[in-house]
């Protein structure tokens, strides 16, 4: 019906189709074995299916655990070494995750959690590689917004916002300067073309046919640092498609810039 097409749409739009699908699959036993098959085609997709979303990872029963992100969440549990001291439907997961999406499995979040500056290291190796934690935040301060949660790391300046509705975290150019150092080429980076270089210092968008390479492991909605031929940081941002879409999209925005580096 127009009705149910409008709602597709709109779980198109707020990146939540996976949470939509399960909804219906268990409407009839032909839908529930076609869902299924998704199994076998799970390290494709997994590829193409942001990281990121708007929305909670909701358990519907055992086809959640079909999920491409559940696997490709687990394969980067692989970074973190701190003990795996929770679990619920889906996964076992240090406690310092317990926000971090997917594991803030919708129904199963301990409200009551609170983060500590010894956890901040836990979601930095989750989010950008083991090691890179301990190296980010030495010499920081974490510090709490109004509602009592560590919100920002800080050095000498702000170097990185922690995220509520993921629990993940966004740099800023301090925080990008930082990462990058730490962290070795090509991770986490978009190679401009020299000729988008300027663009992109003065603030504009990476559009796809100025990206020349990339790190293969990214996926979509990550924060990325967006560098020059020589691997020189011009700017931070959210990747807005995966390096397999990278490779054959001409049009639309690359990384979306949220901020330029300074020379």
């Amino acid at each position: 019906s127009y009705e149910e097409i409008k709602k597709i749409k709109e779980a198109v739009h707020e990146n939540s189709l996976w949470n939509f699908v399960e909804s219906r699959i268990r409407n009839h036993p032909r839908l529930y074995y076609a869902y299924k098959k998704i199994k076998e085609y799970s390290d494709f997709i997994r590829k193409l299916d942001p990281f990121i979303k708007n929305t909670p990872l909701f358990y519907t029963g055992e086809e959640t655990e079909l999920r491409p992100i559940v696997k490709e969440a687990k394969e980067r549990l692989k970074r973190v070494s701190a003990k795996k001291d929770t679990k619920n439907s889906l996964f076992n997961y240090p406690k310092a995750l317990s926000f971090t999406f997917p594991f803030n499995v919708e129904m199963e979040s301990n409200l009551d959690f609170d983060l500590n500056e010894e956890y901040l290291e836990v979601i930095l190796d989750f989010q950008f590689g083991k090691g890179t934690g301990k190296r980010f935040l030495k010499n920081t301060t974490a510090k709490r917004s109004k509602t009592g949660r560590i919100r920002y790391i800080y050095g000498k300046d702000l170097l990185a916002t922690l995220r509520a509705r993921d629990n993940l975290f966004t740099l800023t150019s301090k925080g990008a300067k930082r990462l990058h150092r730490i962290l070795r080429y090509p991770k986490y980076r978009v190679m401009a073309s020299e000729e988008a270089v300027p663009f992109v210092r003065k603030g504009k968008d990476l559009l796809s046919k100025f990206a020349v390479s990339w790190d293969p492991e990214l996926r979509a909605y990550e924060e990325v640092l967006i560098i020059d031929p020589d691997d020189t940081l011009i700017g931070t941002g959210t990747l807005m498609l995966s390096p397999a879409e990278l490779e054959c999209f001409e049009r639309g925005v690359a990384v979306k810039n949220r901020t330029t580096i300074n020379l």
